[in-house]
């Protein structure tokens, strides 16, 4: 009998009345795989070998904090942009990981719909919640965002 190994998601959103599936899927997409991999404590490209060798692998995960991520969007989406964006810069302890972005006049700028992810940790979802939009709300910008990220009331 010959196994497949691989990865399989599950996404999942926290209601009133518990967790639901929303999703099953064989592939990570951008906004979750941004949050789950700084979770990673293994080596990817082992982890990813293995797989590929038919190997059964066990990833070690950080799992004492919580992380929490916001994309931030053109203010249009997800209708299409025909204009360009400022897209900020962060000095604050945070992962950004950026798409759609280009060199204007040593301003990074986008036309795109998703335009980055932030990334937090902390001990408590509330605190992750606490840190992330304090650095968005202190940041000027033109991007858009949702406010409700984690919140489970």
């Amino acid at each position: 009998m010959k196994f497949l190994y691989g990865v399989l998601y599950t996404g999942v959103m926290l209601t009133k009345s518990g967790p639901k599936v929303i999703e099953f899927n064989v592939r990570f997409g951008d906004p979750e795989t941004q949050v789950v991999l700084p979770q990673l404590q293994s080596d990817f490209y082992t982890l990813i070998q293995g797989l590929l060798n038919g190997k059964l692998v066990q990833p070690v995960w950080q799992n004492t904090d919580t992380y929490l991520g916001v994309v931030l969007v053109n203010p249009n989406y997800p209708a299409p942009n025909h204009q360009l964006y400022p897209v900020p810069s962060f000095s604050y302890n945070l992962v950004v990981n950026y798409a759609s972005i280009k060199s204007e006049a040593n301003q990074m700028m986008s036309d795109g719909g998703r335009v980055l992810t932030t990334v937090v940790h902390a001990p408590t979802l509330d605190l992750a919640r606490q840190k992330i939009y304090s650095i968005l709300d202190q940041t000027k910008m033109g991007l858009a965002y949702r406010n409700d990220i984690g919140k489970l009331d």
